[in-house]
């Protein structure tokens, strides 16, 4: 199971020109996908509609709403607790957008190959992100510690976009204990 957490916080129409755009554009879509809104600038009601007009066939999505904004982290471990109640934390692969990401059109497609008779936790997918002098692209075929390399030579801004690089099984979120609430968004990472 390959599932998708989105977190909306900001502009909601920025973000169904960029992660929406490019989640409907999947050659092959998620089979869950949750996005968590943190009390964003646009309301629970836009997300959801936009969410929606996705139309995604064959997806099974679910749109949570924080009453109060929990962050970055708060966020995503909400959206965690919930694919919990749907997936066999062994098999399910779990990926992370923000709104204003976008991933790369063979995204899932890359998942599915990547994680078919797998053991391992963490799983690395093609993710090009457009940078303030060049595109930076992070490759399957790279190394862990090239992945971890290249993301602490960036700012967080630019690091955290590249966090749908990476997909980790659920169990393995679990057993480290989601993600620290207390820590920057791009630390935990």
């Amino acid at each position: 199971m390959l599932a998708l957490v989105v977190y909306a916080k900001r502009n909601v129409r920025d973000m169904a020109e960029r992660a929406f755009r490019s989640l409907a554009n999947q050659k092959r879509k998620p089979d869950k996908l949750i996005v968590i809104d943190d009390a964003s600038e646009a309301g629970f009601d836009d997300v959801k509609e936009r969410v929606l007009d996705l139309r995604l066939e064959d997806c099974h999505v679910q749109v949570l709403r924080n009453e109060r904004t929990q962050g970055l982290c708060g966020s995503l471990n909400t959206a965690i607790l919930k694919l919990m109640e749907y997936a066999d934390e062994e098999k399910c692969y779990v990926s992370f957008l923000r709104e204003e990401d976008e991933l790369t059109p063979l995204h899932f497609k890359g998942l599915e190959v990547a994680t078919k008779c797998c053991v391992e936790a963490v799983v690395l997918t093609d993710i090009r992100v457009k940078g303030p002098n060049k595109t930076i692209e992070m490759l399957r075929k790279s190394t862990p510690q090239g992945h971890l390399a290249r993301l602490f030579s960036l700012d967080l801004d630019l690091a955290s976009c590249l966090m749908g690089a990476v997909a980790v099984r659920l169990d393995v979120l679990m057993e480290a204990g989601m993600f620290n609430e207390a820590l920057r968004g791009m630390q935990t990472y």
